[in-house]
Formats: structure tokens, C-alpha cells, sequence
């Protein structure tokens, strides 16, 4: 069994995108979850570029969801395999990234999976999460549904952002 997780995006040029979002709601792929008209809530730069912890507990959720064995990470930036595999260790599931790196393999093993989490703002994850549509697959997003805003000391606290 297996649960991916991906939705693109060079550190750097996601960064300068997400400094954006604020003004530009519909930045890249985000209404395949907000809607064109917002409908669905905001852009948030949690939305674009999910903190570790949010990563984490989404994944968390859906390992045990599923009964995953494995994770699966499609990323162009750091794949924080070591990180999530310490993470996940008590969970007995193991994360893996291809090598060498292929997009259209990534994206193969996306489209397939148990289930995928991807990036609402990622045009990667806009792929991915059509095919899975097209299949009848369940995905999910990182930081969506959008939570009630959280304390600024949250917020604060939730500084290290990572493109998955």
C-alpha cells in the first residue's frame, strides 16, 4: 500500500510565488481547490508553501486512513526523506523518493497510488490530481480544507516552509 505526496516547485521560485499569494489568489493551480471565484476560501502562504508540521500531520492522517506501508515523495526540491522517515518510524512506514530523478515517472507513480497529497498551488500536483480524478483515486492537499486562522503565536512558530 501506498500513500505519494508531491506538487513541484524550485525552492527559491516557489518562495518569491508564495510572497504573492496574497495578491494574486489564483496563483498557478489554486483554484483546483479554492475555485476560480475563491469560493472555496484564500489563498494562504500555508496553502502554497506548507510548514513541516502541517506536512506531517497531514500525513500522519493519511497513513492511518489508509493503512499505507509506504510513502512515496515526487519533489524537485529537498525530499526530506531522513526527516519523514524519523517521523514515521513509529508507524512502521518507510518513505522513498525515484532515483534518478524523472518527473514523468513521478508522475506515473502518483496517478497509481493509494492516495496522493499535492500542493493546491502546484501546476505538478494539477497533473497528478486529474489523472487520480479521471481514475476515480482519492487525493487530498496540503493545508486544505483551509483551518480558522490560527494565534499569531502559532503562526510564528510554524516558520520552516518546504515545497513537496
Amino acid at each position: 500500500m501506498l500513500c505519494a505526496m508531491g506538487g513541484g516547485g524550485l525552492v527559491d521560485e516557489v518562495v518569491r510565488a508564495c510572497e504573492h499569494v496574497h495578491h494574486s489568489p489564483n496563483l498557478f493551480a489554486a483554484p483546483q481547490c479554492l475555485g476560480y471565484r475563491n469560493e472555496h476560501g484564500k489563498a494562504t502562504t500555508e496553502l502554497c508553501l506548507p510548514s513541516f508540521s502541517t506536512i506531517v500531520k497531514k500525513l500522519k492522517r493519511v497513513v492511518k486512513a489508509t493503512g499505507a506501508a509506504s510513502v512515496f515523495v515526487a519533489s524537485d526540491s529537498d525530499h526530506l526523506i531522513p526527516e519523514l522517515s524519523k517521523e514515521l518510524r513509529k508507524m512502521k512506514v518507510s518513505v522513498h523518493k525515484h532515483e534518478p530523478a524523472d518527473p514523468h515517472v513521478d508522475l506515473a507513480i502518483l496517478g497509481r497510488s493509494k492516495h496522493y497529497i499535492g500542493n493546491c498551488v502546484s501546476s505538478f500536483s494539477a497533473f497528478a490530481k486529474r489523472e487520480r480524478d479521471a481514475a476515480g483515486f482519492p487525493s487530498s492537499f496540503w493545508a486544505f480544507p483551509l483551518e480558522k486562522e490560527k494565534s499569531a503565536k502559532q503562526s510564528a512558530s510554524a516558520t520552516r516552509h518546504i515545497e513537496l
